[in-house]
């Protein structure tokens, strides 16, 4: 899988969890998408899907990474997001949480096809909100 078909998969994916999460524009949820939590799911989601498709061009992932932050956040706040991610200023504990949870939730989605991830559905919804994120 290349960087593109990488970054469609990943938008495809996070789109369908943040329409079921009533977190598209307009929705009910859509506030909670930019929380720090929610941020941090999408960046570990799209860096463990660069990780298992062997994409070694730190470019190529880059390109990857920047793709879905612009679809899945807009064209302004996706860049702004992704560069306070990758920054030594990466906002805090929630946001390295969401990261954990969203890199576990698309590796075991991988590792075993008859699961769904659906960590960030759950969050947009406010279930099995970890003591602290909110």
């Amino acid at each position: 899988m290349n960087e593109d078909e990488l970054a469609d998969l990943a938008a495809e994916l996070l789109k369908e969890m943040i329409h079921i999460g009533d977190a598209s524009p307009g929705g009910p949820n859509a506030s909670r998408l930019r929380n720090p939590y929610a941020r941090g799911y999408v960046f570990g989601f799209v860096y463990a899907l660069i990780q298992e498709s062997h994409i070694t061009s730190e470019s190529n992932g880059l390109n990857a990474m920047t793709a879905v932050h612009i679809e899945i956040f807009g064209p302004h706040s996706g860049p702004t997001f992704l560069e306070q991610a990758l920054s030594a200023e990466v906002p805090d504990a929630v946001f390295t949480q969401g990261q954990i949870a969203g890199a576990r939730d698309i590796l075991h989605c991988l590792s075993d096809r008859t699961t769904l991830p659906l960590a960030l559905m759950d969050y947009l919804h406010g279930k099995d909100v970890p003591p602290g994120i909110d």
